[in-house]
């Protein structure tokens, strides 16, 4: 008799033994498939955030475009050359639709970088950068970091277009006709939109 309620205790034993076994399996799963959609449920929203910050970027790019394109700079403007501190009148280093780069020390450094560390990939000759800045050291370094061989310009001030008031890094394509043609925003938030523009532009000026 003891040797029955015995086996029927081991198979108790046993039986909680599995029973609590699943238990602990199924909160486990449940834990991990709970996990699974929160960051589902995370990503989702990441990026429908992400498509509405492009949305509302991309409509305020395209003001900014119409409100500047066409637009004449002063002929007059002169530009120093970063090595030798020359002035020298911008239009007559414009002989050919030119892809023109415009920084400032007062644009986000952030922002800068990830615009220039893609122009490896523009391989026409005809690019100029343009910044204005109070401390040299600003230009050369940005120089240096990204490793620019096309010739660096400082102006003194603004140009009198609209999209100077925005205080961010822009590209525009411009000719001896000093009209602001192309002008495009690039946004770090958006590198492969960066990279699309940069082929048309690049197909632009290299055609030449």
């Amino acid at each position: 008799m003891k040797g029955k309620n015995l086996i029927i205790s081991i198979a108790l034993l046993l039986l909680l033994s599995g029973n609590l076994f699943q238990y602990v399996i199924s909160k486990k799963q449940n834990k991990q498939l709970i996990n699974a959609i929160e960051k589902m449920k995370q990503d989702s929203e990441q990026k429908i955030s992400t498509c509405e910050f492009n949305s509302y970027e991309l409509k305020n790019d395209i003001q900014t475009y119409l409100q500047n394109d066409g637009l004449r700079i002063d002929p007059e403007t002169k530009v120093y050359d970063m090595e030798t501190h020359e002035a020298v009148k911008l239009k007559n280093l414009l002989t050919h639709k030119t892809l023109l780069i415009r920084i400032s020390q007062a644009n986000c450094q952030v922002c800068i970088d990830a615009l220039l560390s893609l122009f490896n990939k523009v391989k026409s000759g005809h690019i100029l950068l343009l910044a204005d800045y109070t401390n040299s050291r600003f230009l050369k370094k940005i120089k240096e970091n990204h490793q620019i061989t096309y010739p660096c310009y400082k102006i003194e001030k603004p140009f009198a277009i609209p999209v100077e008031d925005l205080c961010v890094p822009y590209l525009f394509i411009m000719d001896e006709k000093m009209e602001v043609n192309c002008l495009y925003i690039p946004h770090k938030e958006m590198p492969e939109e960066i990279e699309k523009c940069l082929e048309i532009i690049n197909k632009r000026i290299s055609s030449l």
